[in-house]
């Protein structure tokens, strides 16, 4: 658990890892966001939606 009264620490890319969710949070964009611990951006549920569809489009 990170204390409010110290520096957390930093992983690459500037991102602060969460080790109870396994991920990282960090800037995209313009947007506080989501990463897996791998440093890949999670999609948002709009932007998951459009994958799919294209995802369907081209099958």
């Amino acid at each position: 658990m990170v204390r409010l009264d110290q520096n957390p620490p930093i992983v690459d890319q500037g991102r602060l890892p969460s080790e109870q969710l396994g991920l990282q949070l960090g800037i995209h964009g313009q947007q506080l966001r989501w990463f897996t611990a791998e440093g890949v951006l999670i999609p948002l549920p709009e932007e998951a939606e459009q994958q799919r569809a294209e995802q369907v489009q081209q099958s």
